[in-house]
């Protein structure tokens, strides 16, 4: 049984029963998503309030965090444009090479050890992104030879 104290009036129940269903109704398709669909969802709100803040104070931190919701969403060009790091900069514009680069053949690598020779996996997983031209999310991919695309699928051991 309910304490008395945490039992609510019928007009409150009702008030509350319809609000969480309106809240249903407006999120619903929220409930559904990947981990990675979610951040990029949340991206978009961040991206609103960033932009308001840079406006206020364009400072380097402030900046880093927009390109950052920018990449989020797969929109790397325009992150790049918008980043005050280097190494930031590079890799934004490094994704969006690669999301546009064509998947490649490339054979599996090797490495030497000692005197042995072991085979490396052919490809890696870089970073789990969002690719606007391919509408998914994905992985920035890296061959043995150093191309760099996008994937759909994360690369498994050859």
């Amino acid at each position: 049984m309910t304490p008395e104290f945490l039992q609510l009036p019928e007009a409150l129940l009702e008030a509350d029963k319809r609000r969480q269903d309106a809240l249903r109704r407006k999120f619903n398709a929220r409930v559904r998503m990947s981990p990675a669909e979610m951040e990029t969802a949340r991206s978009l709100i961040l991206e609103k309030e960033l932009r308001a803040e840079f406006e206020r104070n364009p400072d380097d931190h402030t900046a880093n965090r927009l390109a950052e919701q920018l990449s989020f969403q797969g929109r790397f060009e325009e992150a790049a444009k918008v980043a005050r790091d280097p190494d930031w900069i590079r890799f934004y514009q490094m994704a969006a090479a690669a999301i546009e680069a064509e998947p490649c053949d490339c054979p599996n690598g090797y490495a030497a050890v000692g005197q042995e020779r072991i085979k490396l996996p052919r490809l890696r997983a870089i970073k789990q992104i969002y690719s606007r031209k391919h509408g998914a999310h994905g992985y920035l991919v890296e061959c043995a030879d150093g191309h760099r695309f996008f994937s759909n699928a994360a690369p498994t051991a050859d």
